[in-house]
């Protein structure tokens, strides 16, 4: 289940030594959502997604807990595995999946889009032979 949770609470990183003028916030008034929203989310990942063939055909399944940024255009940038399913091929499919993704509506704080953090477990599972993601 997806859960992108409004709160007043404001937390602030800087988001690498690159680029440390422009914050990447936490939480924001108004977090960044997919065009469509979680059902479009969830069809776009499920309509994508490949379950790769090494771990279908041994029966690998896990979850992968994914954090990227939505920047104040919309666009997803810094994808990474915050957690780690175990299995090294679906980590790197979860990573291609989002990668794909269209923009975004950005996070807004005080009324201005910012560049935000986004946190999405992908889980892998099987189902009658085929990858169910949710």
């Amino acid at each position: 289940m997806l859960c992108s949770c409004l709160t007043a609470v404001v937390s602030v990183h800087a988001q690498s030594a690159a680029d440390t003028t422009t914050p990447v916030f936490t939480y924001v008034e108004q977090m960044p959502q997919y065009p469509g929203g979680d059902a479009a989310m969830l069809k776009f990942i499920n309509d994508n997604i490949k379950y790769p063939p090494a771990a279908l055909k041994n029966g690998v399944a896990g979850r992968v807990y994914t954090k990227f940024i939505v920047d104040e255009t919309g666009k997803i940038s810094n994808i990474k595995v915050q957690r780690s399913s175990g299995d090294a091929s679906l980590d790197e499919e979860a990573i291609r999946v989002l990668s794909l993704m269209p923009q975004w509506k950005p996070g807004k704080h005080n009324g201005t889009a910012v560049k935000t953090f986004y946190q999405l477990p992908l889980t892998f599972r099987m189902q009658d032979a085929q990858p169910v993601q949710k």
